[in-house]
Formats: C-alpha cells, structure tokens, sequence
C-alpha cells in the first residue's frame, strides 16, 4: 500500500517529521506507564533543563529562549509539572518580579531513583535505530522510519531497563 505522506517528498517534510516525532513520543510515553512514571514525554525537555541547570533555576524566558520554543509552552508544561509536585516557582532573590522554576526533591528523587537510566537507554536505543544508511536523505528517512516501526521502541526500551 502506498504512504501518500512519503510520495509527497519535500512537500510533506514537516508532516513526516511531525509523524516520526508522534511516534516517538507514543512509545516513550508507553515506557513511562509501564514504569508507572507520571510524565508525559513533552515534559522532557522542560525538565531535563532545569535538572542541568540546579540550583540556580530559570525563569520561563530563559528556558523558552534555551529551548527555542514559545514561552505559551514552557508555561503550559510548568503548570502541569507544578500540579504533579515536579516544580514550584520562586521569585528572585534580588527581584521578586522575576520568578525562577526549581525542581523539587520529589522530581530530584525522580530523576536520581530512575529517570536519568531511562533517558539514557532511551538515547541509546533511540540513536540505534535511528542510525541510517549515508547518503540520500529521503532514503535515509525511509529506513529511519523503518527502523522505528519495524518493532516497539517502547518494548525494547523497556527490556533494556529491566536487563539491568
């Protein structure tokens, strides 16, 4: 059968990507629920900076800004990681204006007991599959595709992490 997306080329770039990321998303996700994590795989990037930052925090400018995504994002993904107890906001020593993100020791517990070994198995397998022939890009997104889809990441993940 033939996969209209992929016939469309460049055409439909951002459609492919925005299918390969779906995907991706999907299995990671499945990986949380089964290790009974209470993330949603669009909350990584949001935590992953401000566990690399510390103590220090940032403001949702300054991830926005790191993240090079809009400031509408990083705020809707800080709320939803306040009301889970993953965040909390602070104002600024020297302006309270400016309110700073920190994690929490309930994230910082997280992060330690478990999500840091999941990130990393995920990179892996991720990187894995995801190494693709040299050359033609369409060819090379062909079999990244493939790759992803032959078999679930999430399981392979998830063997991974209990082989450990």
């Amino acid at each position: 059968m033939s996969d209209w997306i992929t016939d469309m080329g460049g055409l439909a770039l951002g459609s492919r990507f925005r299918r390969l990321s779906d995907a991706m998303s999907g299995e990671v996700n499945k990986v949380y629920k089964r290790r009974d994590i209470e993330l949603n795989s669009r909350h990584f990037p949001v935590l992953s900076l401000l566990h690399k930052q510390g103590k220090a925090g940032l403001s949702v400018t300054e991830m926005a800004e790191q993240l090079k995504i809009t400031h509408v994002s990083v705020s809707q993904t800080v709320k939803q990681l306040e009301k889970q107890g993953y965040c909390a906001r602070k104002a600024h020593k020297n302006d309270e204006r400016i309110l700073k993100i920190y994690l929490t020791s309930k994230a910082n517990k997280l992060l330690k007991d478990e999500l840091l070994s999941v990130w990393q198995v995920i990179k892996d397998v991720t990187e894995e599959r995801l190494a693709v022939i040299e050359g033609d890009f369409w060819q090379g997104l062909a079999v990244a595709e493939e790759n992803l889809s032959r078999y679930s990441l999430a399981e392979e993940i998830l063997n991974r992490l209990q082989a450990k």
